[in-house]
């Protein structure tokens, strides 16, 4: 009967990965075991806690959406005439970073989310953490790009006495995504890498201003 068991567990995983892109099946089997102890962690701070965090991943949701919060702190930037290079500089690594994110990367690789793929344990957090849904792939993450372009030009333009507290942000719009069960830890980790390439190159085009 065990067997049994396991044999219909285990072709219903392979008909999963079956459905996926070969980036896609490389990345859930590769990072298969960190995701989820990580993701068990987070419904765990999230019973322990009783959605204590709740409010500020929606906050982070909010700003992170289509990246109007940091496409206004460009401008604003551009506007004074002290921080131009900077804000042009921001704006540039948001666009790179749009295109990289969301017109290659995701396409291409065309990962699920984790409440999208049948897992039982993932439907059970992903439930707990209020149901959000998105309605793109999952790797990486936008919301957790767009925040680390952003905070990478602010900390190669900015007082590097203080400027690598703009770090927080980002790996906090991560912490918050995966928090929601949207995304997968990797999601966060590729988000967090794309976004830095992308800000310091645009960072590195905003010196040569």
């Amino acid at each position: 009967m065990k067997n049994k068991m396991m044999k219909k567990h285990k072709h219903k995983k392979e008909r999963n990965y079956l459905d996926l892109t070969p980036a896609a099946e490389w990345l859930t089997k590769t990072c298969c075991h960190w995701d989820k102890v990580i993701l068990s962690w987070m419904h765990y701070l999230q019973t322990v806690a009783h959605g204590f965090f709740y409010p500020l991943a929606r906050s982070m949701d909010f700003l992170g959406d289509n990246g109007f919060a940091f496409l206004t702190l460009g401008i604003a930037l551009v506007i004074k005439t002290n921080t131009r290079e900077c804000g042009i500089a921001v704006l540039l690594a948001i666009v790179i970073g749009a295109l990289i994110t969301n017109v290659w990367i995701k396409p291409i690789v065309a990962r699920p989310r984790p409440y999208a793929i049948g897992d039982e344990d993932y439907t059970k957090w992903w439930t707990a953490a209020g149901c959000m849904t998105e309605s793109d792939m999952s790797f990486p993450s936008g919301h957790t790009t767009v925040t680390m372009t952003t905070v990478t030009v602010l900390f190669w333009m900015g007082d590097k006495c203080y400027s690598w507290l703009y770090f927080f942000p980002a790996l906090i719009m991560g912490f918050t995504r995966c928090y929601l069960m949207i995304h997968y830890p990797s999601d966060v980790a590729g988000a967090l890498i794309v976004g830095f390439l992308t800000g310091s190159l645009a960072a590195y085009l905003g010196f040569l201003m």
